[in-house]
């Protein structure tokens, strides 16, 4: 018998703008750190901290290109204001233990109006800020301009599939 392991994932994002709410989705890679974190993370005994409310973050960046994204160990244009620590209680189990949706694992970071202000962001990336190492990378569709008067959340979904 042949048995398979995969992991993907999505992400979601949410913009509320004074006139209205946008909503935007796309699917993200495992990055070749990511899968190292995730084989280090089962080991005996883990050299890597994981991404976790301690050393979680989301960062986007400006520069998408689409090249060798599974590579990718962060955003190819990072900024400053655009790296957020993880919301309080995540990440988190999307479903009890047993339910369904008990083999997602969610990441949320906010950046409340007032925090960025940041034309073209088309890229996102899940890290370990304490190591700097790349969980996930994703591109945003569609592309993000941010003012001042805008928030942003972004909702990161990794799945974890055997069959």
């Amino acid at each position: 018998m042949k048995e398979k392991f995969g992991i993907k994932g999505k992400i979601l994002v949410i913009q509320q703008k004074e006139n209205g709410e946008r909503i935007g989705s796309n699917h993200n890679i495992i990055t070749q750190q990511g899968d190292a974190l995730l084989a280090d993370l089962l080991s005996q005994s883990p050299s890597r901290a994981k991404v976790d409310q301690s050393n979680g973050i989301i960062e986007l960046g400006t520069g998408w290109t689409g090249n060798d994204t599974k590579n990718n160990t962060g955003c190819n244009t990072p900024f400053t204001a655009g790296r957020r620590a993880l919301d309080s209680g995540y990440p988190q189990t999307k479903g009890t233990w047993g339910a369904t949706d008990d083999n997602v694992v969610v990441y949320q970071s906010t950046y409340p109006a007032g925090s960025l202000s940041q034309s073209g962001i088309d890229e996102v990336a899940l890290k370990n800020g304490a190591s700097g190492d790349c969980l996930a990378y994703a591109q945003m569709i569609p592309t993000i301009n941010m003012a001042l008067t805008d928030s942003l959340q972004i909702l990161w979904e990794i799945t974890f599939e055997g069959s």
